[in-house]
């Protein structure tokens, strides 16, 4: 097989990837590293499992175990395309490298979140530049944002205005093809919509407009992610509340504990857990149940209140 042919396959192997829900930029980048890899380290026409378990280890096995365990998946997943075509491809176990857990997510408590606003609230009441004032004022608006909806942050920062909907019933935001190219619809609870309409008359963005970003930056632009994520780090190391090498408060975080929080109030609450878990599944924009589910087997709360359920209804006499 010839370097354009292995190329060819893998162009196809992305477009049904594509078909199926999408292929995140960070990995179609790896599948392109790791073709070139085989084209230089062996016959592509005869790919040895071994050639994949070296391009993922890394040069020396320098990379971490987490990298090196979802690099071989992108392996495995293109190789065993590959071996439709090319029957004398190998393709790597599962195991051959360590496996990998994902970390238990941080669940960031209420007062902590109320530390962070008020903190940011704080910076731009100190300070008597306007542009400041305005910038720590829609930070503080992200952040609760996510916190109340589950976003991504990035999908936070890339709404347009046609996309804050708040005179709908219910007030909802259309998030458009973002992770995986996916679009939903969030619904906003009154007391979002709110804040968010006080943010739209405070930062004086035309409501008339149907184009433009909603979330402006000190330029009146669309906000950078790394520029909001350089930011808000920053002020929370000065703060104390971000360390150095511990786990702590993020916007990775914000989400984790939505989704923890509203999978608890449902245990809580009696109610079916696992058929309602599909539509927050849906909501938080998740590619399947599966990553939604994942937040009820890593986090201690949602397995006692999960158990405290089962109690219940076996004390009710429905199970012996």
């Amino acid at each position: 097989m010839k370097e354009m042919n292995l190329k060819t396959h893998l162009e196809m192997y992305l477009s049904l990837r594509e078909t199926l829900g999408g292929v995140p930029r960070n990995h179609k980048r790896a599948l392109e590293s790791f073709v070139r890899y085989l084209t230089d380290h062996c016959d592509p026409s005869n790919v040895r499992a071994q050639t994949a378990i070296d391009w993922a280890r890394g040069p020396d096995g320098q990379r971490g175990a987490c990298t090196q365990y979802v690099l071989l998946s992108l392996a495995r997943g293109f190789l065993t395309y590959l071996k439709a075509s090319c029957p004398e491809t190998e393709i790597p176990g599962r195991n051959l490298i360590g496996s990998w857990r994902r970390p238990n997510p941080y669940i960031v408590p209420d007062s902590e979140l109320e530390r962070v606003l008020e903190l940011i609230s704080n910076r731009a009441n100190r300070t008597k530049d306007k542009d400041a004032q305005l910038w720590h004022y829609t930070c503080g608006c992200i952040i609760s944002l996510i916190a109340c909806t589950g976003l991504r942050v990035r999908e936070a920062i890339s709404l347009q205005i046609e996309d804050v909907q708040l005179d709908a019933t219910p007030p909802r935001l259309h998030i458009r093809k973002t992770k995986f190219k996916k679009s939903r619809w969030v619904p906003l609870h009154p007391t979002a919509a709110v804040k968010l309409r006080e943010y739209q008359q405070t930062m004086h963005v035309p409501i008339t407009e149907s184009s433009g970003p909603f979330f402006l930056s000190i330029l009146r632009k669309k906000i950078q992610y790394r520029h909001f994520h350089r930011s808000i780090r920053k002020t929370l190391r000065r703060a104390g509340i971000l360390k150095r090498g511990e786990k702590g408060f993020s916007f990775q975080a914000l989400r984790h504990t939505f989704a923890v929080k509203r999978l608890k109030s449902w245990y809580e609450a009696g109610a079916d857990a696992r058929t309602l878990a599909p539509h927050l599944s849906v909501y938080m924009g998740h590619v399947n149940v599966a990553a939604t589910y994942w937040y009820i087997s890593s986090t201690p709360e949602l397995l006692v209140s999960a158990s405290a359920l089962f109690e219940s209804f076996c004390r009710q006499g429905d199970v012996e």
